[in-house]
């Protein structure tokens, strides 16, 4: 009975944790914030300025404790040169791109960025991954009443399409948009707010059968191959014969 016992709660808790959603709160206010919550789990996604920033503390602080001569601080130099380099050169994600927007112009290309996601994302993802809530409210604003209002002409034509496609592709329970023209503004501000949802159940669905594709379904196209290879060949050896 024990046993069973111990295994119905193990049962439980692989339920528990494959059914408990994954959540991603996404912020931009002058500049992005992203955070992920799973169970009692909270992260901050730090963007790569306060990777760097406490890269740095951690070697000044080394450094202080450490007395090192100046032959051996100088090829460290390089490797951080080297290093900075290789980051520049490498391919960012999503969400990497997204840390480097700032101000108003950087929360219009937040939204273009998500409008690009979610073209390229796989069909799975769309019928799994839920935005709970989609905030996007900018107040356009410039130095004369005829810029303002040609400003928020051109904002509107630009962001409306784009919530759009996002909207109509994704599964959204709750949307807000307001963007209006501010004659008191001397200079646009945004701010978009959003919060997503996905189980990991349908991710651990979507790894398998990205495995199968990868591993398992060329081994049964390259067996299923060579048995009709084999059929065609000994029907080819039975009529020589």
């Amino acid at each position: 009975m024990i046993a069973l016992y111990i295994i119905g709660a193990i049962a439980l808790l692989i339920v528990i944790l494959l059914f408990a959603p994954i959540t991603f709160r996404l912020e931009y206010d002058e500049e992005f914030n992203a955070r992920l919550r799973y169970l009692f789990i909270s992260y901050k996604i730090p963007s790569e300025e306060e990777k760097e920033k406490k890269e740095e503390k951690k070697k000044s602080s080394k450094r202080k404790t450490k007395k090192k001569s100046k032959d051996k601080d100088k090829p460290k130099g390089k490797k951080k040169k080297e290093k900075k380099q290789s980051f520049s050169e490498r391919k960012l994600s999503i969400i990497k791109q997204a840390f480097k927007f700032k101000g108003f112009e950087g929360a219009k290309k937040v939204l273009s960025l998500a409008a690009y996601g979610v073209k390229k994302i796989s069909g799975l993802i769309k019928n799994h991954l839920i935005i709970k809530e989609l905030h996007v409210v900018m107040a356009v604003g410039a130095d004369d009443a005829a810029e303002t209002a040609v400003s928020y002409g051109k904002t509107c034509a630009y962001v409306f399409p784009l919530l759009g496609l996002i909207c109509n592709t994704m599964k959204v329970k709750k949307y807000y948009a307001d963007i209006h023209p501010d004659f008191l503004r001397q200079k646009s501000r945004a701010y978009i707010y959003a919060n997503l949802k996905i189980r990991p159940v349908f991710v651990l669905g979507m790894a398998i059968s990205a495995l199968f594709h990868i591993i398992v379904s060329p081994l049964i196209k390259d067996k299923i191959n060579s048995t009709i290879n084999k059929a065609v060949q000994q029907n080819d050896e039975a009529e020589e014969k």
